[in-house]
Formats: C-alpha cells, structure tokens, sequence
C-alpha cells in the first residue's frame, strides 16, 4: 500500500482512477476498497479528496493565489465543486 499512498501523493492533481490504484497495489478494485477502508476509514476517492482541500487549505492560507488558481492547482475541477466542497459565502 505504501506504493498507492505515494501514487496519490504525486499525483493528487490529476484525474486518479480506483482502478489503476488497484493495479498500483495489484488486487481486486473490490478488495481494494475495503482495504482503503479499512486503513483509512474512507473511500479511496475521499480519501484523495480529503488531500486535495488539505492542500487547498494550505494554498489558501498563503494569500497570495486566486481562488480559481488554488481550485485548478489542486485538481477541484470547477469552481462550482469547489464551492461544493468548501460550502457558498
């Protein structure tokens, strides 16, 4: 697993499919995900995007970078899911 965890680190602003993440790890999706689960207590995917608004958080706090900079930087795709994931003002 630590193969996939440093996968997703590299890579968390690009599109990461559950799929290659189990190939990464070379087991089933099925077992996959709950092996994910399991460590983590998540779904892989949340488990990604609980990375991507950290780094966001992170990005944010700088000042220094728009909004749509930050959401493009970190792979939230539109504004408008950045705004889901980060509530309206």
């Amino acid at each position: 697993m630590a193969k996939v965890a440093s996968h997703i680190q590299k890579n968390y602003r690009e599109t990461i499919q559950v799929e290659d993440l189990a190939g990464i790890a070379n087991i089933s999706v099925s077992h996959f995900q709950r092996k994910i689960r399991k460590i983590y207590d998540t779904t892989p995917i949340s488990y990604i995007n609980k990375l991507r608004i950290h780094e966001t958080c992170e990005m944010l706090k700088d000042g220094s970078n728009s909004i749509t900079h930050v959401a493009y930087h970190c792979a939230l795709d539109a504004v408008l899911s950045f705004r889901d994931h980060f509530g309206r003002p």
